[in-house]
């Protein structure tokens, strides 16, 4: 369960974000339209924003379907209980093939209607919890599913790419931004309510 954590770090202005991360945020904002509160929460270090932004071009560049690549980013953050991740690749991942029911169950681990995203959450939770030792089973499922041993080694790239987001995100308590909100995680379901709703 998860418990109340005074994070430690505030989103800093825009006057006080480093020369160096200004120009990375400039093309930020010229990819995405607008500069994510994640790339804020990065920017005070230019080498924390630049890794990042490195990760995610070689997770763009694995053998993994962008569809796959978004999905993993999903199942990665809903086990490391990162609401901002969950809105914007809830939200990113719809735009590269994932339906909306799919997101809702990556973001909430509810059963998929899908077997070879089903063995890739199989590999990266075995990944997370083993701590980088995942068990033979979920190696097993996941070839079964048609992945090849290469993946399994880029499944870790994904895991690298998101934990460094995740991680950050609990510093920070990232709000998320309005371009992603309406994509944001389930609620949970409580007593009074009949079903869970999306926030």
């Amino acid at each position: 369960m998860k418990t109340e954590y005074p994070n430690p770090l505030t989103l800093p202005t825009a006057d006080s974000v480093p020369p160096e991360s200004q120009v990375i945020l400039e093309g930020v904002k010229k990819k995405f339209g607008f500069i994510p509160n994640l790339m804020t929460a990065f920017s005070p270090s230019p080498a924390v924003l630049q890794a990042y932004l490195t990760l995610a071009d070689l997770a763009s560049k694995t053998s993994f379907t962008p569809r796959e690549q978004h999905a993993g980013a999903l199942i990665i953050s809903q086990e490391l209980d990162c609401h901002y991740c969950l809105a914007a690749h809830g939200t990113i991942g719809q735009s590269v093939g994932l339906d909306k029911d799919t997101v809702v169950a990556l973001q909430t681990r509810a059963d998929l209607n899908d077997d070879r995203l089903e063995a890739l959450r199989t590999l990266l939770l075995s990944i997370l919890e083993s701590k980088g030792h995942p068990e033979p089973e979920a190696i097993a499922t996941f070839r079964a599913a048609g992945y090849t041993d290469i993946q399994i080694g880029e499944a870790v790239l994904l895991v690298t790419w998101k934990t460094l987001s995740n991680y950050t995100n609990h510093l920070f308590d990232t709000p998320i931004d309005d371009a992603f909100a309406p994509n944001a995680a389930p609620e949970p379901c409580t007593a009074e309510s009949s079903a869970c709703r999306v926030a």
